[in-house]
């Protein structure tokens, strides 16, 4: 595994990524489950092991990819903080603390119905790596939340109780599939 991503994965990540994969066949014994699929094989735990590890890498190689993602959207040029602030710094603190381009997403966002709001409010500024994780952050709303949508979104508070109760009632995969076809639609007005 180490060979196949050393140009992008540490030694040390490898090898927690091996660890964590014996530790979890191990604690799964899918092939004493009498309804698995590898019940009775021999080479079960091969089997388990090489899918989990395989599964882990991908996921450890796409966190990465995500992580690289973000820290060149959010990299500031150094010449560019030079022409606007030369050696003051106190600016750097206000680039930090609210960027231009957080105030722009937050005005696209305003421009959508409330829950494409809360839904792009949560791929922007939520952690996520998949769209299943988007799901889940936004399943997890509760009424919490409802003072930051009505400040930064205008969505009163009731209307944002009505959402998070119709989005909790909802399926995932009817929420997955709203997010695609927000995500499509935006994509598809982008490249008009």
């Amino acid at each position: 595994m180490y060979l196949q991503c050393n140009k992008h994965v540490p030694f040390e990540q490898c090898y927690d990524v091996l660890i964590d994969t014996i530790n979890y066949v191990l604690d799964k014994r899918v092939w004493l489950n009498p309804e698995s699929s590898l019940y009775g094989d021999k080479t079960a735990p091969d089997k388990a092991f090489h899918m989990v590890l395989k599964r882990q890498r991908s996921i450890l190689l796409s966190n990465l990819t995500a992580f690289k993602r973000k820290t060149n959207f959010n990299t500031l040029s150094i010449d560019e903080i030079h022409e606007k602030y030369s050696d003051a710094a106190e600016g750097l603190f206000e680039i930090y603390s609210t960027s231009e381009h957080e105030w722009e997403l937050v005005d696209f966002i305003k421009n959508h119905d409330p829950l494409e709001i809360i839904i792009l409010d949560r791929i922007c500024f939520g952690e996520w790596r998949t769209l299943k994780n988007i799901v889940k952050l936004i399943k997890n709303l509760d009424e919490s939340y409802s003072e930051y949508y009505n400040i930064s979104y205008g969505i009163s508070p009731e209307n944002y109780t009505k959402i998070i109760t119709k989005i909790g009632e909802a399926k995932d995969s009817r929420l997955l599939s709203e997010i695609k076809k927000l995500l499509y639609i935006l994509r598809k007005d982008y490249y008009k």
